[in-house]
């Protein structure tokens, strides 16, 4: 029997938790912040637990009582230069740590890297406080883990699309998009293929890994949204110039319209063995 606990068990885990519940010989636990996804997991055959990460005092976390493997899917708080959330998991699982862990984080730690092609050996220069919280929990994992003596892969994940993820609420509201030929950029990865390769890294025990995820063909937000639109039937929304669409973002938007890189993902193709659903967003059924 393979035991997988999921801790942070949203959008992403869902789907590999309904994978892995489904093959033999695989018995998976979850946990999530939300008590009514719980409910849901708990009621599909997957035994699930509510826990606030924020709570200072957290209660103990329900462990597999044979080794397990963890997949952490939690993002790290919303202010603060540390992730005080994964602190707390960890100090939490120190008893019985699990045999190997994987981190889904996120490829916003290399920063602005002015549309050059980026590979795993590229240095991370994070920008701005999310991606200074993610990278700090990159280090605090790989140094509990050398304690701890476990096992990690660490997956630097690009924008997650897919149904259920699509931008048509906001292409309804006809929210200009800046114009293809100056838009920065950006990198995709289908939910289907990201869950295929959470489950491929959750198999790597005893290694320690970081790859770049995404479906390795890069355009831009803009060029995606009205793809998006296209394949919906739905109008296209107005272009802008990126000078008029900084001048009104928020702090958010402001780092997707600043950051711009390509994501080389030839080591994840060829180490984990992925071949990939959706090489390409123009590949999905979008409808």
């Amino acid at each position: 029997m393979t035991t997988t606990l999921i801790i942070g068990c949203g959008y992403l885990g869902h789907h590999v938790a309904q994978r892995l519940h489904r093959q033999a010989g695989h018995e998976v636990f979850a946990s999530t912040r939300r008590p009514e996804r719980a409910a849901a997991l708990s009621a599909l055959g997957i035994p699930s637990t509510s826990i606030d990460l924020d709570d200072v005092s957290p209660p103990a976390i329900p462990l597999p009582n044979t080794p397990y493997r963890l997949l952490y899917l939690v993002a790290p708080p919303p202010n603060g230069e540390f992730d005080t959330r994964l602190s707390r998991v960890l100090s939490l699982l120190a008893k019985k740590p699990p045999a190997h862990i994987v981190y889904v984080g996120t490829s916003g730690v290399y920063g602005d890297c002015g549309g050059r092609w980026v590979d795993e050996t590229a240095i991370p220069q994070p920008n701005n406080a999310r991606a200074r919280r993610r990278l700090h929990a990159e280090q605090q994992l790989h140094q509990w883990c050398m304690r701890h003596h476990c096992s990690r892969t660490l997956l630097r994940v690009s924008g997650i699309y897919g149904p259920d993820r699509l931008p048509i609420e906001r292409i309804r509201q006809t929210r200009p998009v800046v114009a293809p030929l100056e838009a920065p950029w950006s990198n995709r990865i289908h939910i289907e293929d990201l869950s295929a390769i959470c489950i491929a890294a959750l198999n790597r025990i005893g290694h320690d890994e970081l790859f770049n995820v995404s479906d390795g063909n890069p355009s831009s937000s803009s060029e995606f949204i009205l793809a998006v639109a296209d394949a919906q039937g739905l109008p296209r929304p107005p272009t802008t110039t990126l000078g008029a669409a900084l001048s009104t973002a928020s702090p958010a938007e402001r780092v997707y319209l600043t950051e711009s890189r390509r994501l080389d993902n030839r080591l994840l193709i060829e180490k984990l063995g992925i071949e990939l659903r959706y090489p390409t967003f123009s590949s999905t059924n979008t409808r």
